[in-house]
């Protein structure tokens, strides 16, 4: 990366840690995803999506870092969301790779040995969302659902990462939403209200995006290496 490049990262991510979040990752992938009925499928890529969400949250707040072997060890664990405190607590107990801890969290990994899979996830963070008054969640029998209640905040998430796209900016956050998003099959629903040459600039953003993780190579920056390798392990299962 040359020397504009990492200036205008650092440059954003400065604004952005001014600017408080209302909404964890995870949980902004769920809004952004939108009004939907929903099913527990095997292999449900929102599911690894949030895992995985989960995990970048953890890295960008100084939760958790890499030892000289690259495997995970907890730094800190002062937090009051319910999902980062369970998994800090599964991460805590084992020495792995992020790539293993991806798999186990999600519950993809046979060995029985590793019993850290993190449940009811998705149901978690709804009802955190509907407590916030953002969704109204439908967990009936018959009817399973999300129906979006705060499409101000929604809209203004869909022009954040519109706007990154449109920039030559690099946010290590925004990186991880969009993989996230194109992983679930949803990024391009984004693009909708913008023009033809705009949807172009974005689409051809997000292949940039998933370029540089898809191929890996060693960052200086520990925090960089570790959203790198997460990232180029989730993007491997697509």
């Amino acid at each position: 990366m040359d020397e504009l490049s990492i200036t205008r990262k650092r440059n954003l991510e400065t604004k952005n840690e001014s600017k408080p979040r209302e909404l964890t990752l995870s949980e902004e992938l769920v809004l952004l995803i939108g009004s939907r009925k929903y099913f527990n499928l095997i292999c449900d890529p929102i599911s690894l999506s949030l895992r995985c969400l989960i995990l970048t949250e953890l890295i960008l707040n100084d939760f958790i870092s890499l030892d000289s072997n690259n495997n995970v060890y907890v730094t800190k664990s002062s937090t009051d969301n319910p999902l980062l405190i369970k998994a800090l607590s599964f991460l805590s107990k084992e020495s792995l790779p992020l790539k293993k801890w991806l798999e186990i969290l999600n519950g993809e990994n046979l060995n029985t040995k590793y019993k850290f899979q993190l449940k009811n996830t998705r149901k978690i963070i709804y009802k955190r969302l509907e407590e916030k008054k953002k969704i109204k969640f439908g967990n009936n029998l018959h009817n399973k659902s999300v129906e979006v209640i705060d499409y101000k905040l929604r809209n203004e998430l869909i022009s954040d990462i519109t706007n990154y796209l449109l920039s030559k900016e690099i946010d290590l956050y925004y990186d991880s939403l969009v993989c996230a998003l194109f992983y679930c099959k949803y990024i391009n629903t984004l693009f909708i209200s913008l023009s033809p040459q705009q949807q172009s600039a974005c689409r051809f953003r997000v292949e940039d995006i998933l370029n540089r993780y898809r191929k890996y190579y060693k960052r200086e920056n520990v925090k960089e290496e570790m959203i790198a390798l997460l990232l180029r392990s989730f993007l491997k299962k697509f």
